[in-house]
This record gives C-alpha cells, structure tokens and sequence, in this order.
C-alpha cells in the first residue's frame, strides 16, 4: 500500500483528487496486515498517506480543508515518524495559509491549541529524549526543530 502512495503522489494531478481523497483518508486508518509473508508496517504507510495530503494541498488547497483534524490525531502519535511526516504537513497547511488574502483570526485560532504541544516537543529535542538517527551533525533533529518554530507563531 505505502508503495502505492508514493506512485499516486507521482502521477497526482488537480483533476485526480475528488476521485482519490477517500481512498487516503482510508489509509490512515491503515493497520498492520501481512500479505504474502510481508508485513506492511503501519507507520509507513501513514507516513505516506499524510505526505500524499500534502501534495493534495499543494495542488488544490480547497480540496484538504479538513485535513487538519486528521492530522492532530497523528499528530500526538507513539512513532516518531508519523509525528514528523504531520509537522511538514502542518508546517505547509500553516504556512502556505497565512500567507493567502482570505487568512482570518479564526483560523489562526484553529491552531492554537497545538501549541504547547509544539513547545514540549521542541524541550524534549533540545532535551536529548529522542532518537539520535534525526540528529545532524550533533544537532538534535534540525529540520524539525525549524518547521515547529515557523509554526509557532503563524
């Protein structure tokens, strides 16, 4: 499945996605299945499903409006991955809509309750709790800690 993900992200176009979108939101509620002596590994193919919904955004903003709902409840996820692949994708979702004329209060509200979320996981990076394979160069999970502090105040 996450094989598949990552080929529909490839070919995507605008038009694709109406015929598409349920098939993703279907993925994230993906479980660990094995078929054929494999196991398909959950969080990669919700890592793959959320990347896919950053490109629906990408290519049609309109079409992921409700994606932020799903993307809280990976958000506060047990695997590392899944949590970061929902960072890029809040990042983008943030980001690419505070800077769009039609950007109000209310939706800068709508985030705001991510907040603390954010500052805890920024402590525990800076904090040295987490795997030391997302660190560069002794530095603990750079690209992370930059897209949680551009959201912040966005």
């Amino acid at each position: 499945m996450a094989t598949a993900l990552i080929a529909t992200s490839e070919l995507l176009t605008a038009d694709m996605i109406p015929a598409l979108i349920h098939l993703v939101y279907q993925a994230l509620q993906h479980k660990e299945w094995e078929l054929g002596g494999v196991l398909t590994r959950r969080s990669t193919v919700l890592c793959k499903a959320i990347m896919l919904l950053q490109r629906f955004h990408q290519l049609d903003p309109a079409s992921v409006t409700d994606m932020g709902d799903e993307l809280r409840k990976h958000l506060k996820t047990y695997d590392i991955s899944v949590m970061f692949a929902c960072i890029s994708v809040l990042h983008d979702f943030i980001i690419v809509r505070s800077m769009t004329a039609s950007y109000s209060q209310a939706d800068a509200a709508s985030f705001k309750d991510l907040l603390p979320f954010f500052t805890d996981l920024l402590m525990k990076i800076v904090g040295d709790q987490f795997d030391h394979a997302y660190d560069f160069d002794n530095l603990p999970a750079p690209w992370v800690q930059m897209k949680v502090i551009r959201v912040g105040p966005a």
